[in-house]
């Protein structure tokens, strides 16, 4: 082969060319009637004058080389020579680490190991590059991308996607449909409040509150522990590796993830020790694909299949090699803008009569010359890469034809093979047997490719007079309405099941605003303030509740408990220093008359120093989730007071000036369902339950028993109607106040 002069020749022209100098064989090769195989598959597709692209061209031809090296390992068609633990040597059929597949670049190895993992064939990549493109890789980046900051929404749906969590696209498309961040809304969710909850399946759930619940405990002790540390947790904690190794090629993602902890205990000994920058170098390597190979996993002697390139393997054999590929010819970038030779110096680009630029003839003939030393320098690669096989050589590569007369285009190492066996590969026959000098044997093989590899069809294009016709339809008013080809869904087909009691309040309050902000999911505008200076009067009341939960029981006991309660409930944050001496005063004149002077409205008695100081246990804050019918109700109990003989009173706190009528009558409807709750959870009704106005220093009583039977009515009317999807507009409707007045078509 190497005799012919397409090849190589026994003559070298030019000082920088190589010539073949023949050798001999020193021992049998299989007993077979031929010792190479070429595997011809042809680029055209399935219809007359079709051509593949070149990726479903290297597809087809792919897998019928996967296909090859299993049918030769299960048939046992080829035996190769294996040296014993006695030294001595003996033929045994080929197994799958007695394959040795060299590319010429590495550029499209993705394809060849995809089709190898479709028919189940082990393989290992020799790569010089690609670690820090591999997704096991790629995933951990994103989940320490998201221990450093939990607003990276981005790589925080990566790291949900992957397999640390597995989360479904749909599952993370409902989650992102609230006004909250993706981390607030993955919170609510495992809290089993998110406001489409409904439509998370419950293994989705369950993996949402697991996401959660581990993402935050890393964040907690990210600043507690060093890079490798916080790496190898976290790849602990996760079972990321033992995910992998149920999958195929799972030994190499395994092996991947340990060399990254690797790196990061190389990271720290630079004297680096910033998550922040560890997660910033990581990403300039992924960018800028720094060379970075994988990680060893299988020993010499394992069974699977070797890829790497022609230059890896300088010096190596194997009993059977594949070379695929065979027609690649390396792309040329962009030209320079200077060519340099030696003996002739630079040579630039000229100007030309007509403005443009060009080369003259002196940079022609450098060209040349790079032309013929890059072919000559292709030559011994061909000869490196056929020279590795001790047993036995297969060769595969795609064709096209050019030209009426069919002529063969390809690369310069399939040129040169087809010259040298003297044939067309249009005009051979599967299973030929070529001998061209009478010492070697070529096999031809021409699979059909399989069903599945065939290229999609492509819709007929219509001809142009009916391009033209349609638009003169259109033109003319008679164009015909297109058919639809979706149904549009109405949002009313996905009705909440599970209602929180202020949305309940909502829709008693105005029906079409609970439409537009819970099935519509319009998001709400507040009203504009100097949120620099001004506190809303949600963040107040917050404030106020907090204040509250700290004070506890101990409220007469210390001194100085509404000092401490107010300095600790504003400190640190935002809404501190946004909070004026004046509203700090306010604050804690409003809890020393509740800690002192609030009485109930019918017999006097002082709240706080009967009701909580002397109870048994106080409770505040306390969610819920109350089944009613076939929805769910839940909510937040700001205070559950249990007396030393067991019986439960309920406390709920309002900030605000004085509340008129309506508004006590929603407040009633709350504590209500409190007491419904309470009631449903622990078997009996509670003694007693009051509303607590603190701007108004109000507290008024409610009848327990009176207020849950009303509310629970009240809740099950309201579901009734939202699942009928009855949503008319509000009797008492204020568009001045109305956070939906912009959305809304009936203000």
């Amino acid at each position: 082969l190497f005799c012919h002069e397409a090849v190589m020749g026994l003559d070298a022209a030019q000082d920088f060319e190589a010539a073949y100098e023949s050798v001999g064989a020193v021992r049998d090769g299989p007993a077979l009637s031929h010792d190479v195989e070429l595997l011809l598959v042809s680029s055209q597709g399935d219809e007359a004058g079709e051509s593949l692209s070149a990726h479903d061209a290297r597809m087809r031809e792919a897998e019928a080389l996967a296909a090859r090296i299993r049918d030769i390992v299960e048939g046992e068609e080829i035996t190769v020579e294996v040296k014993c633990d006695d030294d001595t040597v003996e033929r045994r059929p080929a197994q799958y680490g007695h394959f040795g597949v060299l590319f010429q670049s590495m550029t499209s190895v993705g394809v060849y190991e995809y089709a190898l993992r479709r028919e189940g064939i082990p393989f290992y990549t020799v790569a010089g590059r690609g670690f820090y493109n591999r997704q096991e890789v790629r995933d951990c980046l994103n989940l320490l991308s998201v221990l450093e900051n939990a607003s990276d929404e981005l790589s925080l749906v990566g790291a949900l996607r992957s397999p640390m969590f597995a989360l479904s696209d749909d599952a993370i498309f409902w989650l992102t449909r609230g006004d909250e961040s993706l981390w607030r809304a993955l919170g609510a969710a495992a809290q089993g409040r998110h406001p489409h909850q409904q439509h998370l399946p419950p293994d989705q759930v369950e993996r949402i509150a697991h996401a959660h619940e581990l993402i935050a405990r890393l964040r907690a002790m990210k600043d507690r522990l060093s890079l490798s540390e916080l790496v190898a947790r976290m790849l602990a904690e996760t079972g990321l590796a033992a995910t992998h190794l149920a999958q195929f090629a799972g030994r190499q993602a395994v092996a991947n993830l340990r060399k990254l902890t690797d790196l990061a205990r190389s990271f720290e000994h630079g004297g680096e020790f910033s998550l922040r920058e560890f997660i910033a170098w990581l990403r300039d390597l992924v960018v800028n694909e720094h060379r970075e190979g994988l990680a060893g996993v299988h020993e010499e002697t394992a069974d699977v299949v070797q890829l790497l390139t022609v230059h890896k393997a300088k010096g190596l054999e194997w009993p059977i090699v594949v070379v695929p590929d065979v027609t690649r010819d390396p792309g040329g970038g962009g030209g320079p803008d200077v060519m340099v030779r030696p003996d002739l110096g630079p040579v630039p680009r000229m100007e030309l009569p007509d403005g443009d630029t060009g080369w003259g003839a002196v940079a022609h003939l450098i060209r040349e010359g790079q032309r013929a030393r890059g072919e000559a320098e292709r030559r011994r690669l061909l000869y490196v890469a056929l020279t590795r096989a001790r047993d036995y050589l297969i060769l595969s590569s795609t064709y096209g034809l050019k030209g009426d007369d069919g002529e063969l285009s390809a690369g310069l190492w399939l040129q040169a093979l087809t010259k040298a066996l003297g044939i067309h590969p249009d005009e051979v026959a599967h299973g030929d047997v070529l001998c061209p000098t009478g010492e070697w044997r070529c096999r031809i093989s021409r699979p059909q490719p399989p069903e599945q590899q065939r290229p999609r069809e492509r819709p007929a294009r219509a001809p142009l007079e009916v391009i033209d016709q349609a638009r003169a339809s259109a033109r003319r008013g008679e164009a015909e309405e297109l058919p639809a080809l979706a149904r549009p869904i109405e949002p009313e087909a996905h009705l909440p099941a599970r209602f929180a009691v202020t949305d309940l309040q909502r829709y008693r309050t105005c029906p079409h605003l609970f439409r537009l902000r819970h099935v519509r999911g319009v998001p709400e505008k507040t009203a504009r303030q100097d949120w620099l200076h001004t506190l809303s009067a949600f963040e107040r009341g917050d404030i106020a509740h907090k204040a509250l939960e700290i004070i506890g029981r101990e409220g007469l006991a210390r001194a100085h408990a509404v000092e401490d309660a107010v300095a600790l409930a504003t400190f640190p944050g935002a809404v501190a220093s946004r909070m004026g001496d004046a509203e700090r005063e306010e604050l804690r004149e409003v809890l020393a008359w509740f800690l002192v002077e609030a009485r109930l409205d019918g017999d006097g008695t002082l709240v706080y120093r009967d009701w909580i100081a002397n109870a048994r246990r106080l409770r505040t804050e306390v969610p819920f989730v109350m089944p009613l019918d076939d929805a769910l109700i839940e909510g937040t109990i700001d205070a559950l007071v249990e007396d030393s003989d067991g019986a439960w009173r309920i406390l709920d706190y309002k900030t605000g000036a004085s509340p008129s009528e309506q508004a006590l009558e929603g407040y009633r409807f709350q504590i209500g369902l409190y007491c419904a709750a309470v009631e449903a959870i622990t078997g009996g009704t509670p003694a007693d339950a009051a509303l607590v106005l603190l701007d108004a220093t109000q507290v008024r009583r409610v009848d327990p028993a009176e207020a849950a039977e009303g509310a629970l009515a009240a809740a099950r009317e309201v579901i009734a109607c939202v699942a009928a999807g009855h949503f008319p507009p509000g009797t008492r409707c204020r568009r001045e106040s109305c956070p939906l007045a912009y959305a809304c078509e009936l203000a």
